[in-house]
């Protein structure tokens, strides 16, 4: 409650924002909390009048009109034009007094009011402001004392001597006040020459911020932010950062920023206050992390494609094999049919597809693990993603060693990106293959575990093992014992991507072998199993566009959709030339040697929009448009190709309902 309060109290003396001084803020506050607390003065002394049988003496200047003329200086000195308004209230206080001395002049402790505005005028102003206003108090004395009568002269001369006084008296403190803000402020120029000092060693740029405006900015500081030389002084910190960099004390790594150009910049910025008012310093300091930044991304490329070249001969044979069995059948279903063997042909088409599914499978996930962009963290089943992963690593397992797999029932879900824990399970995979290369005993096993708010997956193998003294080298960059058939890279990498994902990746002692185990938070999301419905066939009445460069392609999605009313293109510019809308669906491919599918898509968004929602673009692998296609809206569709004829009707289901 008392907090409460004390809050309350802090709003009701808000300055205005555009006073960024800081003992000024206070001065006002403090005249404005005096006009605050004297507004029921007046009322108050009117009924302790009436209160004491002397009605009479109650005057409406003090019930009614002071505390009116006090609430509006209590506002307008919490306004922007509060100084002034200071200014005037000083000076109507030395007049006032100055007034009283000519309407009363034998009182003495008129002359003594004098102190009044003096004192006023200490709060508020500096050494040389107090002199001239003590100055003027005394000329008033004095012409005073000239006009007087000399027979109270003497009684004068005493008042003058307490006034003058308390005048050396207050000409001191304001002179000590200035002092200890001086004095405050050279420490604090100190401290900030050493903080500058300091992160101009370990920084690009430094900058000093007083009332939340850059005064002095480095060459660094401004070259690191993009901006040319001196065009950053004088601005407002909160401009040049936005909202990114809040809070007294912030340090920020690898903040994306927005540059003086509009290109993206990673930076470290470090911001330190180094003293509170009436100064209100802080130094503010950046690294450009830029380069860091992209080569962090190269290297866990790098490492990805790496990967993707080791696995390069496995798939390959697994594609052959398949290849071999689709064409084998092809031949086999031909001459079948010659035979009128139609049980057997039925059996060597079935075999074809079986083959084709292979052959889509491996491509599909080698494009998957291959791909360079970043994906978010989500619920993830680990013994689904590492079955994935084993699933394209085993073309060069399956012929090396033997694999053995424990995988846990009813794994719970983990937090987690599908795509850094590919990568870290294929890193492992490939480690333990190479450490059992050319032994007797060659054995992988791969387990996953569930251990109380943490599940993982444990990759052992029959190796030589780590050495005791290279234990904890093995998560260093560019350490190896592969020679030079390793970057050094791969368990360093890993080690990362599980710790930003808040996990971990450690060698565990084992009795022989090595022994590497990856755990990963768990969530309490459930995937919600899919339930399986028939999927309805096209209709007569569908309308569908098909754009294509690919006669072949064309005649199978035409025997695909039908008895669905399907118009084949060859190009963009074909289709253009053929639209007659409205579609129920509008496929096109990406890649074409002319336009691209993209080309189609911005034409249609421009001329008709209404059918961007049944655009479907499909794309093998976008060579050269990679970029394009993943900056794409989040509600375009894109398919890869091949599709299936059940997946390319529930599609066609799917925009039917939209």
């Amino acid at each position: 409650m008392g907090q409460d309060k004390f809050g309350l109290w802090q709003r009701m003396l808000q300055v205005h924002p555009d006073e960024t001084d800081g003992y000024r803020r206070k001065v006002l506050q403090l005249v404005a909390g005096w006009h605050l607390l004297t507004i029921p003065l007046g009322p108050l002394l009117a009924a302790a009048q009436i209160a004491a049988g002397e009605s009479h003496r109650v005057s409406v200047i003090w019930l009614v009109l002071a505390p009116v003329l006090t609430a509006i200086n209590y506002r307008l000195t919490l306004s922007r034009y509060g100084w002034r308004v200071l200014d005037f209230q000083v000076g109507t206080t030395f007049a006032l007094v100055a007034a009283s001395l000519v309407i009363s002049p034998d009182r003495n402790a008129t002359t003594m009011a004098l102190i009044l505005p003096v004192l006023a005028g200490a709060l508020c102003y500096g050494l040389r402001r107090v002199l001239v206003l003590q100055g003027l108090a005394l000329a008033v004395v004095a012409v005073h004392a000239l006009t007087m009568p000399s027979e109270d002269l003497g009684s004068l001369i005493g008042a003058a001597i307490v006034v003058i006084a308390a005048f050396a008296v207050i000409a001191a403190i304001v002179r000590l006040r200035e002092h200890l803000v001086e004095e405050r402020l050279r420490e604090a120029r100190e401290e900030a020459s050493r903080a500058r000092a300091l992160l101009d060693a370990s920084f690009d740029g430094v900058a000093d911020v007083v009332g939340g405006c850059l005064t002095v900015v480095s060459p660094g500081f401004e070259a690191a932010l993009g901006y040319e030389e001196g065009a950053l002084k004088g601005r407002r910190l909160d401009e040049v950062f936005g909202s990114q960099l809040s809070g007294a004390e912030a340090v920020r790594d690898a903040m994306p920023f927005l540059d003086a150009q509009g290109e993206l910049r990673y930076l470290t910025v470090l911001r330190q206050q180094i003293s509170g008012p009436p100064s209100d310093l802080e130094v503010v300091a950046v690294r450009d992390r830029t380069r860091d930044q992209m080569h962090k991304a190269n290297l866990l490329f790098s490492d990805r494609m790496a990967a993707v070249g080791t696995l390069a001969a496995g798939v390959a044979h697994e594609v052959n094999n398949a290849l071999m069995t689709l064409v084998g059948h092809s031949d086999l279903g031909q001459i079948h049919l010659a035979n009128q063997d139609l049980d057997r042909a039925r059996d060597s088409y079935a075999s074809i597809g079986i083959a084709s599914d292979r052959i889509a499978s491996c491509v599909r996930q080698l494009q998957r693990f291959g791909d360079a962009r970043e994906s978010e963290p989500t619920s993830l089943d680990l013994n689904q993603v590492t079955q994935a992963t084993l699933r394209l690593a085993r073309h060069r397992l399956r012929h090396a060693t033997q694999v053995d797999l424990h995988f846990a029932d009813e794994l719970p879900p983990c937090f987690a990106d599908e795509r850094s824990v590919e990568q870290i399970v294929m890193n492992l995979l490939l480690n333990a293959l190479h450490a059992v290369t050319g032994r007797q005993e060659r054995r992988v096993t791969v387990t996953t575990f569930l251990e109380g708010a943490q599940v993982g997956v444990r990759v052992a193998d029959t190796g030589v093992g780590v050495p005791e003294e290279l234990r904890e080298q093995v998560f260093q960059p560019f350490f190896t014992t592969k020679g030079e058939q390793g970057t050094g890279l791969g368990l360093s990498i890993s080690a990362s991507l599980a710790a930003r994902m808040g996990g971990s990746l450690r060698l565990e002692a084992s009795d022989g072998g090595a022994t590497f185990c990856l755990r990963l938070p768990i969530t309490e999301e459930r995937a919600t199993p899919a339930k399986s419905e028939p999927v309805p066939g096209p209709r007569e009445t569908d309308r569908i566009l098909v754009v294509d460069d690919e006669p072949d392609l064309l005649e199978v999605f035409r025997d695909f959709l039908l008895p669905a009313s399907v118009t084949l293109s060859a190009s963009v510019e074909q289709a253009k030339a053929q639209w007659v809308g409205p579609y129920d669906l509008v496929l096109s491919d990406v890649i074409m040697p002319s336009q691209s599918g993209l080309v189609l898509r911005d034409w249609v968004a421009r001329e008709h929009p209404e059918a961007l929602p049944q655009l479907v673009l499909m794309t093998g692998s976008a060579v050269g448009l990679e970029q394009a296609v993943a900056e794409l809206p989040s509600e375009q569709r894109v398919v890869q190709k091949p599709i299936q004829r059940v997946a390319l009707h529930r599609l066609l289901a799917t925009l039917r309902r939209a």
